[in-house]
């Protein structure tokens, strides 16, 4: 655990994007003294998303719902203005492939960034899912997996694909879109349960304050809550029996 306070916005950590999350901190910490000056990038983020030490931090919506992020509750999520989407606190995953005819019906084999991910393996398994999983560590190297035909699909979080076709075109221009997953929250803003009422109120209209960003596709941010997140994938995991599919592919079998 840190015993210093810290803050941190790192679940997109491409590197045209660090100055910009640098700046809208700055902006956040100008109109809050009280928290600390600069961002941290975490080296484990899931020890991150339980530290009391945390003052803010991005996180994943199913963690959250899942008791990964125990010791956090939510201060609310961006709104995004994603290409060719809808300016929302929601979106979708993609499902790329090198074969523009695949379909996950189809396809056998599938890269997904982790099985704690609401972006990767949630949404994969929402999709009705049946094949084997390879777990790559990070959705642009998913990306890879697929662009070297070792996979026939990756499943890849709406946000980072867009970022990628902005700002690494090269990483995509061979791949096809052959499909979504379903309609999820944008990732959850977090502070520790530590923090008081009246300073969730000021995180909460700090993030409001900033606005919209147009590097990092964000046109706002919706306050919200933990209960939120639960309301709104009640529906994307109904049916589905996540933990033994998770065992399933941890243990490198089929999921069927």
């Amino acid at each position: 655990m840190n015993n210093q306070a810290f803050c941190h916005l790192a679940m997109y950590p491409f590197p045209a994007l660090v100055p910009l999350w640098r700046d809208v901190w700055a902006q956040i910490h100008r109109g809050l003294p009280w928290t600390p000056s600069a961002l941290t990038w975490p080296d484990h983020l899931p020890s991150a998303w339980v530290d009391p030490a945390q003052v803010v931090g991005m996180t994943c919506g199913w963690p959250l719902i899942a008791g990964m992020c125990a010791d956090a509750q939510v201060i609310g999520r961006f709104v995004l203005n994603l290409p060719c989407e809808k300016s929302s606190s929601s979106y979708r995953s993609v499902l790329v492939s090198s074969d523009p005819t695949m379909t996950v019906e189809r396809a056998r084999t599938a890269a997904v960034n982790e099985l704690h991910s609401l972006s990767g393996w949630v949404s994969l398994l929402a999709t009705g899912w049946a094949g084997d999983a390879v777990v790559t560590g990070a959705h642009v190297a998913s990306l890879m997996e697929v662009r070297k035909r070792r996979v026939e699909l990756a499943v890849i979080d709406g946000a980072t694909l867009a970022y990628v076709r902005r700002y690494q075109p090269e990483l995509v221009h061979d791949l096809f879109e052959v499909g979504l997953g379903p309609l999820i929250p944008t990732l959850p803003i977090v502070t520790s349960s530590r923090t008081s009422p009246q300073r969730l109120a000021e995180l909460r209209a700090a993030f409001v304050a900033v606005g919209a960003v147009e590097g990092l596709f964000i046109g706002g941010f919706e306050p919200c809550t933990a209960a939120d997140y639960f309301d709104a994938l009640r529906p994307v995991i109904a049916g589905l029996d996540i933990t033994a599919a998770t065992e399933q592919a941890s243990r490198g079998e089929t999921v069927r």
